[in-house]
């Protein structure tokens, strides 16, 4: 019986040791096919313009893990450039001939002027010459991306501006909703007696959001975005101005308004210190994730006297989920054929309706509404506000160029203590842009 016993053991022995030698044999040959291979692979960069810890990073994340997975000869390496870094990046990598072959973020005179100077590829040859994938975006979107009888971009997403209100707030409060900016100004001193800070308001480009809604309010549909190529902004935009101005010297905004972060004003109404906000539609995914869905309401900004918008005109288009194509790579008929199919994974059906399903976004890809409604609240609150608009209002950034909206906010505070005039705030945002 022991001899039995020690010949199994034995032999265990001798198969443990073989196993051991042959995976130290072999290990090194495995690990060398693997990096051929990994080698072999044709790399995609792309630069997404959000940060990597966003909640929309990992539904993106999700996507491109999927397409690694799927596609053997293709790698996509993610580079993520959140907030006003985006376009200097951007530039940059353009001068020095580093930029990666897909870029996400908003249409808008910025990217025009990539396309113009030939950075950026024309895609209406391919979706012309491909009927159904042309025919699953709305044909809406088209305008947003099309420039000089060009579609430079393919929008995934749209997105709008809206006014979020902590309805709980004004009830505590005693005040309704307010539809016209003179009701809006009754309610300031309200909740100013009551510790709440009106309108969450902060100094960087998102922040100056409420500004841009107030001039498209002013101007209305064909008049808001008409700003002059040599910087003067048009009669909206400084009646806007004065408006903020108006509030800021009625006790609106926090009193840290200069120094307060774009986070901090998130979070000032996300955690009721504030009964509004202006903000993109991206937002309503943080009343979501906060759990103020029940309590918060989307609306239009208040209408004015003097405005020429209607009563439920929302600022709306093709958002910072566009997707465009560098022409770096592109006459690489190889790259050409990997880089087409990372788009059209990225536009197609199965990953709007991903997007739409986890994010509460609307695609501008047609997908299973209903279904998507039935299965995310946000989505179908997005939907909803958007149908109740009875005016569409571009964004601004389509006719200004994004740095010089971005550099506006340097400014902007000495305008609103009186040390220089909108004017001098414009004249120096185009100044810097154009000396950068």
């Amino acid at each position: 019986m022991r001899k039995k016993t020690f010949a199994v053991l034995a032999a265990v022995l001798i198969a443990s040791i073989g196993a051991a030698y042959l995976y130290t044999y072999l290990k090194p040959i495995q690990d060398i096919a693997y990096y051929q291979n990994e080698v072999r692979k044709t790399k995609i960069r792309i630069y997404l313009n959000f940060g990597p810890q966003d909640r929309k990073s990992r539904i993106y994340q999700d996507i491109i893990n999927n397409y690694n997975e799927e596609h053997n000869d293709v790698v996509i390496e993610t580079s993520y450039v959140p907030g006003n870094d985006y376009f200097s990046r951007l530039k940059i990598d353009f001068v020095s001939g580093n930029e990666a072959d897909i870029f996400i973020t908003w249409p808008s005179v910025t990217t025009n002027k990539f396309a113009g100077k030939g950075k950026i590829v024309d895609m209406k040859p391919e979706i012309e010459n491909d009927y159904d994938w042309y025919s699953s975006f709305n044909k809406s979107v088209w305008k947003y991306v099309s420039k000089d009888d060009k579609v430079i971009g393919l929008p995934l997403m749209t997105t709008y501006a809206a006014m979020y209100v902590n309805t709980d707030v004004l009830s505590d409060a005693g005040v309704s909703i307010p539809q016209t900016y003179e009701q809006l100004k009754e309610i300031i001193p309200v909740l100013r007696s009551k510790n709440i800070v009106p309108i969450a308001f902060d100094m960087s480009d998102d922040g100056l959001l409420l500004y841009r809604c107030i001039a498209a309010m002013l101007g209305g549909k064909f008049n808001a975005s008409n700003v002059s190529s040599s910087g003067v902004p048009n009669e909206y935009y400084i009646r806007a101005a004065d408006y903020i101005k108006e509030l800021y010297n009625m006790g609106a905004f926090s009193k840290d308004l200069f120094a307060i972060t774009k986070k901090q004003c998130d979070n000032l109404f996300l955690s009721k210190r504030a009964a509004f906000i202006v903000r993109y539609s991206e937002f309503s995914e943080n009343i979501d994730e906060s759990g103020l869905f029940e309590t918060v309401s989307i609306n239009p900004f208040p209408v004015f006297e003097d405005g020429l918008s209607l009563d439920k005109a929302i600022l709306y288009g093709a958002g910072s989920d566009t997707i465009f194509v560098s022409s770096k790579n592109w006459e690489n008929e190889k790259m050409r054929e990997k880089i087409l199919s990372v788009v059209k994974y990225f536009t197609s059906q199965r990953s709007a309706y991903y997007i739409a399903e986890n994010l509460g976004s609307v695609p501008t890809i047609k997908i299973r509404k209903a279904a998507t409604k039935a299965k995310n609240q946000v989505y179908q609150r997005n939907c909803d506000f958007i149908n109740s608009a009875n005016q569409i209002i571009d964004f601004s950034n389509y006719y200004i160029d994004s740095d010089v909206l971005r550099h506006i906010c340097d400014r902007f505070p000495l305008f609103l203590e009186d040390k220089i005039t909108i004017q001098e705030v414009w004249d120096y945002a185009y100044r810097y842009v154009s000396e950068n």
